[in-house]
């Protein structure tokens, strides 16, 4: 098993054995049998643990030194009580994107490393010319935190790309709209105007019938959030992304 983790409190499941609920559950149902019962409580969860610093895209913004140091100290804290946990092998991922890094990365003790984002802007990559070019010339500072398009409702922040872009504005200013207003009726008329015309470029009725037919209902849509005719804020909001000029 492996897990990608960026807090302690998260890793720490992982590098205990399987819970002792969970496997007795896997041996009343007949898909493990008592042999293998007995050696899961002597072995972490996880083999293989990512520690997944600052990165692109879903990030809990971790400085990797910090947060790779600690987790290699929960490792030697919880092999006491499970000594099969020493084992597990801690990778490192997250603003690895130059040969100096992946070094600085092995050299905190990672025993592997995983690359992301920085593939966006190889041949391979399937995005276009024009994005893989931005990619290219952003410096550090030309990121920031916006509103997810998959996690929208629940407020959960991507670091998305700023330098040529307005998505982080937009995303951000759509998600204070969600907050502030229950149902789209409720946007004020001026306010849904510019929504309109400077945002979604189309009307909310066509943007909410294309979304409608994109991304099925999920069943979490907060109380209030669903208007008289079925218009649904956070999926109108976050199901689409038409955020980047």
């Amino acid at each position: 098993l492996f897990a990608k983790v960026s807090r302690p409190e998260v890793a720490r499941h992982f590098m205990r054995p399987a819970p002792e609920a969970m496997v007795q559950g896997l041996v009343d149902s007949g898909q493990l049998t008592l042999q293998e019962a007995k050696c899961s409580r002597e072995v972490p969860l996880a083999e293989d643990i990512t520690i997944e610093s600052d990165s692109g895209g879903h990030t809990d913004n971790r400085p990797l030194t910090a947060l790779f140091s600690q987790l290699t100290e929960l490792r030697t804290e919880l092999s006491h009580a499970c000594p099969q946990a020493a084992r597990i092998r801690l990778g490192a991922a997250g603003g690895l994107g130059t040969p100096q890094a992946l070094a600085a990365a092995f050299s905190l003790g990672a025993d592997y490393v995983l690359l992301g984002s920085v593939h966006q802007a190889t041949l391979e990559a399937g995005i276009s010319q024009q994005a893989k070019q931005m990619l290219a010339q952003a410096e550090v500072a030309d990121v920031s935190m916006t509103a997810a398009a998959d996690m929208f409702e629940q407020g959960v922040k991507v670091q998305v790309l700023t330098r040529g872009t307005l998505m982080a504005r937009r995303g951000n200013q759509l998600y204070e709209l969600y907050k502030a207003y229950a149902a789209i009726e409720d946007i004020p008329a001026a306010l849904r105007k510019r929504l309109e015309k400077d945002i979604f470029r189309d009307t909310l009725d066509r943007v909410w019938a294309r979304t409608r037919s994109r991304a099925p209902r999920s069943g979490q849509g907060g109380a209030g959030s669903q208007t008289q005719d079925g218009h649904d804020i956070p999926e109108l909001f976050g199901a689409i992304e038409p955020l980047a000029d």
